[in-house]
């Protein structure tokens, strides 16, 4: 595959295999009923939206890596870093109680393109997943 093209479609797939099939938590029955009725949304609308939990320390480990070995090298994929040979996504642990992870999709195709992390059910400060300046020089 083309090099070019290779890094196009790296971080959509890797992204849409995160969500789908790469180690990422459920949300706990309460969590996703929390959410519905702050959203005021129904059950089919909530299964739309792709929502995951948010990893704790060892999901993460297990998430980060799955995705390294399906997909390789994943520098220049929003949201993970490698330190000392193993794949992480830059994500705060401490989180993990009440958290969750929204994916981000791309408006013209569809694809995932990113990730939304909410703290809690209530947060109006979402944050989208990236690299922290102080994870990229370590």
């Amino acid at each position: 595959m083309d090099d070019t093209l290779r890094r196009q479609l790296l971080a959509p797939a890797v992204y849409g295999f995160l969500v789908h099939c790469g180690g990422l938590p459920d949300l706990s029955v309460h969590l996703a009923e929390v959410i519905m009725d702050k959203l005021g949304i129904d059950e089919e609308t909530f299964d739309g939206l792709s929502l995951c939990g948010y990893p704790s320390r060892m999901q993460n480990l297990f998430a980060a890596n799955t995705c390294a070995e399906t997909f390789g090298d994943l520098t220049g994929v929003d949201g993970f870093y490698k330190c000392r040979d193993l794949w992480w996504l830059d994500l705060d642990p401490k989180w993990s109680r009440n958290g969750f992870l929204m994916p981000v999709r791309d408006s013209k195709r569809g694809w995932f393109s990113g990730l939304f992390a909410f703290r809690h059910p209530g947060d109006g400060a979402p944050f989208p997943v990236r690299v922290r300046h102080e994870r990229r020089a370590g």
